[in-house]
């Protein structure tokens, strides 16, 4: 359901980009109980693009976060998020250190602004109601997954072990 949008002018290896997807979807799925299916993360190499910082030209690393806001979400929920990218970023890019130059991600930009839209079929809940929409979708995943939908069969195996995702079962 979040979009996070990786725009990076340093050269990242296929492995560097699926370690920084593979955390921010574990991040996020957990931060917000939703099953990882719905977490996408995109990278757009941004080193040809002209930038500007107070005017002047100014290349650099950033990552923007589209998330529904709403249902409680604080302002500290979205800090977190920004925290983190940041923290996974320097872990995957930067051996955990702080980067420097060309590899420091200078910006996370979190913005609040998802609404709707429709993804894997779906209509996006509005935050806040990801429970109940898990429950009622339930058939629907598990219909999908029966006709061998690989991405749904994925959605019921998390479904079926994720703790945090214990209430869509009855635990």
């Amino acid at each position: 359901m979040p979009l996070y949008n990786v725009h990076h002018i340093v050269p990242l290896t296929n492995e560097q980009k699926a370690a920084i997807a593979e955390k921010i979807t574990y991040f996020h799925s957990r931060q917000f109980a939703t099953p990882s299916l719905f977490v996408n993360v995109f990278f757009t190499n941004a080193s040809k693009f002209e930038s500007f910082v107070g005017g002047r030209r100014k290349n650099f690393n950033m990552v923007l976060v589209f998330a529904r806001s709403g249902g409680g979400r604080t302002i500290g929920d979205f800090n977190h998020i920004s925290f983190e990218v940041v923290k996974i970023w320097d872990e995957v890019v930067n051996n955990g250190k702080k980067g420097q130059g060309a590899t420091d991600l200078r910006g996370v930009f979190v913005q609040d602004s998802l609404r709707t839209g429709i993804e894997a079929g779906f209509l996006v809940p509005p935050a806040g109601t990801d429970r109940e929409w898990m429950k009622k979708s339930l058939p629907e995943f598990k219909r999908l997954a029966d006709a061998g939908d690989e991405d749904f069969k994925f959605v019921l195996e998390e479904i079926e072990t994720r703790e945090d995702l214990a209430f869509v079962r009855g635990g």
